[in-house]
């Protein structure tokens, strides 16, 4: 049995080609989670936003008229 049979070979074309699909796959991710957290944010943010709209119309609806 060839014990170097077992070893892959790899052409620098091919290693090339791989390193360029997982560049592309990282930068996708990187896109994917920076749209998330923009998204993730802007929900929080609108919503404490509502929040202290509320808060603030609920204080101003107890103040009593002087």
């Amino acid at each position: 049995m060839d014990k170097d049979a077992s070893t892959p070979i790899v052409t620098e074309h091919e290693l090339r080609v791989l390193i360029k699909a997982l560049t592309k796959s990282v930068e996708y991710i990187h896109k994917r989670h920076f749209v998330l957290t923009f998204i993730a944010g802007l929900l929080i943010g609108l919503g404490a936003g509502f929040l202290i709209a509320n808060l603030a119309n609920m204080n101003q609806k107890r103040a009593p008229d002087a």
